[in-house]
């Protein structure tokens, strides 16, 4: 469930990131992030306050709340039930929709469930073939657009009138930060869907990165509207682990609470505007504890993406 950031990047930039309110506990915290996460305050005064912010985030409500996210529920409790009873077949699918290929492989390796009905299956594949999927594709590439446009208007908004600095480095530099950007996002997409299938505690733990990652999307606009570096983000985003997880802690619990992969979707693209909003007007506090000052969350996923545009790009790119 992810949202393209606009490509602007500034490696030679001197702003860096400064906290400065008074120092709290790692608990303080952690709670901050949560209640800035439901604040919706900043959300509602740049829908009412930007007719641009107000246009496309009805735009992205009634292509994913309403749309996609109303097939979804139409297939799951009306035509799906209904097809069953006229075929006498229950969907026996875990999440009511055929899920991924890597996620049946897997899945069935710990299952010991007898085998599903086929013809509850044949019916989830098409489904998920002729609307799910196509809707999906759809809905995240016009939603990508959409994000940036709020994002651009609200943080005009929310400053004032004031527009995006000019970012230094060159095209050349901009390409290989949103290479780089989009790169780490997937290998930390790849390794929350692996730690989920661990047994036991694979779930927890993927639902705690989950977190990090949705308040990572969020706030990129922003500390990229800023003229933040790349490695200032992550660095910024690692020190205050804690504030982020508790941001991206009702967004990850809500996105595990659901059952289907394609209303959690639908949702999270609905979500995510609102979320993105209110990254624009907070901050972690400034924190002090006995817990580790940085946590290398990116650590694992950064080798990764290091690895694999070696593999395919110029070095220059890569190193430049």
């Amino acid at each position: 469930m992810s949202a393209r950031k606009p490509s602007v990047v500034n490696a030679n930039s001197s702003a860096q990131p400064v906290t400065e309110v008074a120092p709290v506990g790692a608990l303080a915290s952690f709670i901050s992030g949560i209640f800035d996460s439901i604040n919706v305050v900043t959300p509602v005064q740049c829908i009412y306050g930007s007719e641009v912010v107000r246009k496309e985030f009805k735009t992205v409500f009634i292509l994913n709340g309403v749309v996609f996210l109303g097939f979804t529920i139409f297939y799951q409790f009306v035509l799906a039930p209904v097809c069953g009873a006229l075929y006498g077949c229950e969907l026996s699918s875990p999440s009511g929709y055929v899920p991924c290929i890597a996620k049946s492989v897997v899945t069935s390796w710990w299952s010991t469930s007898p085998e599903p009905d086929h013809t509850a299956y044949e019916l989830d594949i098409l489904w998920t073939l002729f609307f799910s999927m196509p809707m999906f594709l759809i809905s995240k590439v016009l939603s990508n657009f959409f994000f940036q446009d709020i994002a651009d208007a609200g943080f005009t908004h929310t400053r004032d009138g004031h527009r995006t600095r000019k970012k230094e480095g060159g095209a050349f530099r901009d390409l290989a930060d949103l290479i780089y950007d989009s790169v780490l996002l997937l290998m930390l997409g790849i390794q929350i869907f692996l730690l989920s299938i661990v047994p036991v505690f694979g779930p927890f733990i993927s639902t705690l990165f989950n977190a990090w990652l949705h308040s990572l999307y969020c706030f990129e606009y922003t500390w990229i509207h800023k003229g933040w570096s790349f490695s200032n983000r992550i660095r910024y985003f690692e020190e205050n682990w804690l504030y982020f997880l508790g941001f991206g802690l009702p967004a990850s619990l809500l996105d595990f609470a659901i059952e289907s992969k394609w209303s959690r979707t639908a949702l999270y693209q609905v979500i995510f505007p609102i979320s993105m909003l209110i990254a624009l007007s907070v901050k972690p506090p400034k924190w002090s504890s006995a817990l580790p000052a940085r946590m290398p969350i990116c650590r694992e996923s950064q080798w990764a993406t290091e690895w694999v545009l070696q593999q395919l790009l110029p070095k220059s790119l890569v190193n430049g």
